[in-house]
């Protein structure tokens, strides 16, 4: 779901301005991030399993908080005058501008960092896959500004959890993760 969001609006905000009868794109982040939480009941690793699982929670807080704020922003429709003046109230407000738009999120794909390499192994293919991902993720959010270097560095990470999940269950599933996690837990 996280990657249809980054699909809906990598075609800009006059796309999302534009979908009805709901703004599409932003309830499927926020589904997305929602989907994201049962990673959370993976066995865990004292150190970082905890830590991991802290920084879902929070970045998953932040990201329905950023969700429900782009819900609001699309309910303007062709309103550019009100939508600018709430754009401008809401980046004015370090409360609402750190937690919910720039800082927080990241926390988010820390922790789906976190719970990959925990799962997944220190150099193992999805754990470089997943460092790639954030990276690509950070460096397009915040560096470039570039939507597509977003979209993919969505897809990459999609695509190491999904093989590491699959390998978790070729491997006999989630009694195979809990060895997994009580290996990694003995060398913290």
């Amino acid at each position: 779901m996280l990657l249809v969001n980054q699909c809906l609006i990598l075609p800009g905000d006059e796309f999302v301005q534009s979908q009805r009868p709901v703004d599409f794109a932003h309830w499927s982040l926020l589904f997305g991030v929602l989907l994201c939480l049962p990673l959370n009941r993976l066995p865990s690793g004292r150190r970082v399993g905890s830590v991991a699982t802290g920084m879902l929670w929070v970045g998953s807080v932040a990201l329905v908080g950023q969700a429900v704020i782009d819900l609001c922003w699309w309910s303007y429709g062709n309103d550019l005058k009100g939508l600018n003046d709430f754009v401008v109230q809401l980046m004015a407000e370090p409360s609402i501008r750190v937690p919910f738009i720039t800082i927080g999120p990241v926390f988010f794909y820390l922790g789906m960092l976190g719970h990959l390499s925990r799962l997944a192994g220190r150099w193992s293919m999805p754990m470089v896959l997943g460092i790639t991902s954030v990276a690509m993720i950070g460096v397009g959010s915040f560096v470039l500004r570039e939507r597509l270097s977003i979209l993919a560095g969505h897809a990459i990470l999609t695509l190491a959890i999904m093989w590491m999940l699959i390998a978790l269950q070729d491997q006999g599933g989630p009694e195979s993760a809990a060895a997994y996690g009580a290996r990694i837990e003995s060398r913290e």
